[in-house]
């Protein structure tokens, strides 16, 4: 397994298919728990005026084009949210985490006032740092 998980999409890809690989039949655990982590910060560093954007967090074993419809979601639990969508996932090989706002890519070159940009970059890249480390810690990478 390669150093460093961070340096492209693949590898992280294929690090985490080698934990899962190693992990066995308790991978789909593993799993959940490393999408509501990715998810809860996703949500929490999203850009928030009416929270519309951040509630429009889904993940899923196929992408679809749903997405909230208009209005205020500043008074959500965000979290409780994201932990009953991720309960609720079927078992799958693969998620796909997906958001389609129409002005999501706005956001993300910081076209707010509410977070700098790059926060889906930022984001990302702290998962995969996460992943590393938890990988580490389990012998699993170097």
């Amino acid at each position: 397994m390669q150093a460093d998980l961070t340096t492209s999409a693949d590898a992280f890809e294929r690090a985490l298919q080698e934990m899962v690989d190693t992990i066995g039949t308790d991978y789909r655990a593993v799993v959940r728990a490393a999408i509501l982590k990715l998810m809860v910060t996703l949500t929490k560093e999203n850009p928030k005026d009416t929270g519309r954007c951040a509630a429009s967090w889904m993940v899923g074993p196929d992408w679809s084009d749903w997405k909230e419809p208009p209005g205020d979601y500043t008074g959500v639990d965000l979290a409780a949210r994201v932990q009953q969508i991720v309960a609720a996932l079927p078992d799958s090989d693969v998620y796909v985490l997906y958001n389609n706002i129409e002005y999501l890519m706005a956001l993300e070159d910081g076209h707010s006032e509410h977070a700098p940009s790059g926060f889906i970059a930022n984001t990302m890249l702290a998962f995969a740092e996460y992943v590393q480390g938890e990988a580490q810690k389990r012998g699993y990478a170097s």
